[in-house]
């Protein structure tokens, strides 16, 4: 499999799995492209990469001065050799020298990948965070992950974490694993593993959220 199929490959999988908008991860593996890079060649140089939307083609350059004599050849570059990349290259100019993507290898597709995973990490749970956000005050259902003593659990859509603490469950309910849950969002909080929803069954907006789903006329004031 060609590199850059691969390239095409992953910008479709992250898009569609992480629901993320494709500019933003069109963007995202640029940068993730230009941090590889920096760490594959130590730092040394300046660089820049392209990337076609459509095709998801990737072109990598690296930004070279023209001088008469070379003395940092990770910046520089004789007009003999500057000539076989851009017909118009004159001393104390500058050229882009394409860097061919198959010759930096399966390891640096790999350091891409990860940076990239990184990136989309952090972005879907800020867009996590602000989605529930202004959920506050709402109903959501969602699924019992676990139960411990401090509270309950839930499996959101969008892989979020609800919480409902002791004191926002009623008393003479018992929750159990996989059981189907309705409860108020009163609050997100941002955690390094992402953003938790809290939840209540015994804030007085829920029973008026329910009774607004059940009584029509309630709903309509």
């Amino acid at each position: 499999m060609g590199v850059n199929l691969q390239v095409v490959e992953m910008l479709s999988e992250i898009a569609s799995q992480r629901r993320l908008d494709k500019k933003f991860v069109v963007e995202s593996v640029r940068e993730s492209f230009l941090k590889a890079i920096d760490r594959y060649f130590g730092g040394k140089g300046e660089f820049e990469v392209e990337i076609s939307e459509a095709s998801g083609e990737v072109k990598i350059y690296r930004r070279m001065k023209v001088v008469k004599e070379v003395k940092d050849e990770a910046r520089e570059i004789t007009l003999e050799e500057a000539k076989a990349h851009s017909a118009t290259a004159e001393i104390g100019g500058e050229v882009l020298v394409e860097i061919p993507l198959e010759s930096l290898g399966r390891g640096f597709i790999r350091m891409v990948k990860q940076n990239l995973l990184q990136r989309m990490k952090e972005a879907e749970k800020d867009i996590v965070y602000e989605e529930y956000r202004e959920k506050i005050g709402r109903t959501e259902m969602g699924h019992v992950a676990r139960v411990d003593r401090k509270g309950v659990y839930v499996h959101l859509d969008r892989a979020a974490e609800g919480f409902m603490p002791r004191e926002e469950q009623i008393p003479s309910e018992f929750y159990r694993q996989g059981m189907q849950i309705k409860a108020l969002i009163i609050d997100v909080e941002r955690k390094p593993k992402g953003p938790v929803v809290y939840l209540s069954r015994t804030h007085p907006d829920f029973l008026r959220r329910l009774l607004e789903f059940e009584i029509p006329e309630i709903r309509e004031g």
